[in-house]
């Protein structure tokens, strides 16, 4: 039972949003803890989820803006942090002239890693308390609101 999230007004619990929401603070303060331990102090998840997609193959801001369902300009800011806290760097697309391929530096690609771990750290512990094939469903099932709410 959730605590810390008290009962709107005429429902019986916090709303969905809410202990998504809360979750979400959870695993982000987890990751935090995590990055600064493993010497990345200056990150945080949000940063860090960008470099994970980066993982395979260098992309194209716009590729990474449909993934992570932003605007290329607000992306944009965030690339250009990361650029300069030496995670990333955008090289020429030898595709096209016109366009930048982000790839990650070592530094970047270690700070990945550590995400990576954080996430299946929170997924290991929620599939303990629900069993992996409820923690499979809740999954399918945020993604379907997600895909909704667009």
């Amino acid at each position: 039972m959730v605590k810390a999230i008290p009962a709107e007004r005429g429902r019986s619990g916090p709303t969905l949003a809410m202990l998504c929401r809360q979750l979400a603070r959870r695993v982000a303060r987890e990751a935090r803890d995590e990055l600064t331990r493993s010497g990345f102090p200056d990150l945080v998840l949000g940063q860090s989820a960008i470099l994970v997609l980066l993982l395979g193959a260098p992309k194209r801001a716009s590729e990474l803006a449909v993934e992570l369902r932003q605007t290329k300009q607000a992306l944009n800011h965030v690339l250009k942090d990361l650029e300069v806290r030496g995670c990333l760097r955008r090289t020429a697309d030898p595709d096209d002239g016109r366009a930048r391929l982000i790839e990650l530096t070592p530094r970047g690609r270690r700070a990945a890693v550590v995400s990576i771990r954080v996430a299946d750290r929170a997924e290991r512990r929620w599939a303990s308390v629900l069993g992996r094939a409820e923690l499979e469903q809740v999954k399918h099932l945020l993604a379907r609101l997600l895909e909704s709410a667009e």
